[in-house]
């Protein structure tokens, strides 16, 4: 048996993940990467986080989960940075959320991967607390 050749890998995975290989491939060939997106804000209404949990949303495109946490708001990517799980609806304990999946924990402050098997760390976004509403910024 023998194996397929590099340029049909190539190929095959460009049919499959035709975003990602044809930036890939631009890079590699010194074209310009794509201008980066404009920062969007979305104002949502405090009331809607229920307190001590984290609750889904889609913001720029961007799947987020805010928690909101007494006096604090939070806004994180919704993905756990080891295997991809959902953080909205993960244990919080002080500023700690718990992936459901594996029990990798992460800072809400940071984003900081405090506890394996995660290693790598998610994204924060900022939030500003504006009365009874916030405001959460994605670029």
């Amino acid at each position: 048996m023998s194996l397929p050749s590099p340029q049909f890998i190539c190929q095959y995975r460009a049919l499959r993940m035709p975003n990602i290989w044809q930036r890939l491939l631009g890079r590699l060939k010194g074209k310009p990467a794509a201008p980066p997106r404009p920062p969007q804000t979305l104002t949502l209404t405090l009331a809607d986080f229920p307190d001590g949990q984290g609750t889904p949303v889609i913001v720029g495109g961007r799947r987020l989960a805010i928690f909101h946490l007494g006096e604090q708001v939070f806004a994180v990517d919704n993905v756990c940075s080891h295997n991809f799980s959902p953080l909205a609806g993960g244990l919080v304990s002080g500023t700690v959320v718990t992936c459901r999946t594996h029990r990798a924990r992460f800072s809400l402050e940071t984003g900081e991967a405090l506890r394996g098997p995660a290693r790598k760390p998610i994204r924060t976004y900022p939030v500003t607390i504006v009365g009874d509403t916030i405001e959460v910024t994605v670029q």
